[in-house]
């Protein structure tokens, strides 16, 4: 059987000593516009928006798996705030 990735995933490389963004490693700066554009693609094909930032370990050269481990991933799931869902979902606790 064969499924459909549930997430929109957007990576951004940061540079492990300024904790800013690496121009030359990341292929295309995150703006508001962009955000806004994968969330109503994210929501008009249900999925969702997964940021994931790889911090970059200040080395030379990556040529050896052992320097996996000076890496670390954050990641933010994004969520689109929707008032009317809200609302019904504020509604149906107030009927319990």
């Amino acid at each position: 059987m064969f499924y459909h990735a549930s997430y929109i995933v957007v990576v951004e490389v940061i540079k492990v000593e300024d904790q800013t963004r690496d121009i030359v490693l990341s292929r295309r700066a995150l703006t508001w516009t962009k955000l806004i554009g994968y969330n109503r693609v994210a929501e008009a094909s249900g999925k969702e928006v997964l940021v994931c930032q790889v911090v970059w370990p200040s080395v030379p050269t990556i040529d050896s798996p052992a320097l996996l481990s000076q890496f670390s991933v954050a990641e933010v799931l994004l969520r689109r705030w929707i008032s009317s869902q809200e609302r019904e979902d504020q509604d149906k606790d107030d009927m319990v």
